[in-house]
């Protein structure tokens, strides 16, 4: 993580002198340090609508930080949405041209018929299901006030935009957890020895329900209360891979299935969407798995990925500047999904 956007904000409302310094400083340091994460050049677009390199922009004449401000704001709202990162990679994603858009959904594995020498190849004619996306907006204005503007609180300012981030990518994760949550067409109940049977015993019998119907499962999702319950499945005594799992937080692939973890809230209350079926712990007949073949369980329609709005000026508009989204979640096939309910 850099510091560029503070720096940038800095430099912006500084002296001439000073803000020479600060642009001296994050061309030797911050913007390499960038590049270097990045492995490639950082650019950012000039004054005259150009792209340059950010170091050359921060040393030129000009010497100007106002572009780059502009899309410091942009990386960081993306930085602040990575650690809540999880269905945005864990199902397909479909670029959406309108508000509405309709894929249609074939129906379950099926098989190709044999065919007799010099017969003709009869023509699939399965039956079709329509799903519909529609696109909502979501997003938030940052709790930015003219105070922290005023008393130059740009470390605050750049905490809450990378707060903002990380809320909107919540949002989007709560609605396509309830998509596929609410419409799974296999369940796996597991009322008793949780602790034995709740981890990765849990994630293989979900599996064979999906493989069952003629799917191939290649992605699971835990609520963080159950995912210990995998971890301690691979006991760091036994091999060393368990143990590096373990030493970095991170699941190897469980029977060809990519392990991924969302603790956003998702029951009958929950804001600002509302699922029939309760994410959580092992309680209480939640949910606290599921297990699907990505291929064919839905994914999201993205309209418009996160932008910034309302934000022009680098400074004044600092304060009524807004984050929004536009995306839709929808399911494809239910039984290419299966749930796992805990303590039912």
């Amino acid at each position: 993580m850099t510091q560029l956007l503070i720096k940038a904000l800095q430099a912006h409302v500084a002296g001439p002198g000073e803000k020479r310094r600060i642009h001296a400083e994050m061309a030797a340091r911050d913007i390499p340090m960038l590049e270097k994460q990045l492995g490639a050049a950082y650019m950012v677009e000039g004054e005259d609508g150009k792209m340059y390199r950010a170091r050359e922009l921060l040393l030129s004449d000009a010497n100007e930080s106002g572009t780059l401000i502009q899309t410091e704001i942009y990386r960081t709202i993306m930085e602040g949405s990575e650690p809540a990162r999880c269905f945005r990679e864990a199902v397909p994603i479909f670029n959406m041209t309108s508000n509405v858009m309709q894929i249609n959904v074939g129906e379950t594995g099926t098989y190709a018929g044999f065919i007799a020498e010099g017969a003709e190849i009869p023509v699939n004619d399965q039956a079709y299901t329509a799903r519909t996306w529609t696109s909502k907006k979501f997003g938030e204005r940052p709790l930015i006030t003219r105070e922290m503007v005023d008393d130059a609180l740009f470390n605050v300012v750049e905490l809450e935009v990378r707060k903002t981030g990380f809320r909107i990518e919540n949002t989007l994760n709560q609605w396509m957890l309830q998509v596929l949550m609410d419409n799974a067409g296999n369940e796996h109940d597991l009322a008793a020895a949780i602790s034995t049977n709740g981890g990765i015993r849990a994630a293989i019998i979900a599996r064979g329900y999906v493989v069952e119907d003629g799917f191939l499962p290649d992605r699971i999702v835990t609520n963080p209360a159950i995912t210990p319950y995998l971890f301690a499945d691979f006991v760091p005594g036994y091999n060393p891979v368990a143990q590096d799992a373990v030493n970095r937080g991170v699941l190897p692939q469980v029977m060809g299935c990519r392990v991924f973890e969302c603790g956003v809230s998702c029951n009958s209350t929950s804001a600002p969407t509302a699922s029939t079926q309760p994410w959580g712990d092992k309680t209480d007949t939640n949910i606290g798995m599921l297990v699907f073949d990505s291929r064919s369980s839905g994914g999201i329609g993205m309209r418009q990925d996160i932008r910034v709005e309302q934000y022009k000026d680098p400074i004044r508009d600092l304060v009524g500047m807004s984050m929004t989204m536009r995306a839709a979640c929808q399911y494809g096939v239910a039984n290419a999904i299966c749930r796992v309910e805990y303590g039912g």
